[in-house]
């Protein structure tokens, strides 16, 4: 998977899938092992940021 693939796919979710996503894998950072996991993780994280930055201007 490339990054902005995931970064794409992401911005498509609903914000509750978003969260629900970044919690469960979250709850798995000890055992994330394959770089797509750490990336998905990293992107859901961003996706929040984004979102909430985005809601704060309007």
């Amino acid at each position: 998977m490339k990054r902005k693939d995931v970064r794409e796919w992401v911005s498509k979710w609903d914000i509750d899938a978003v969260i629900l996503i970044y919690n469960l894998l979250l709850k798995r950072k000890d055992e994330l092992e394959t770089e797509d996991e750490i990336m998905l993780m990293e992107e859901t994280k961003k996706e929040i940021r984004r979102r909430v930055y985005a809601r704060n201007f309007k």
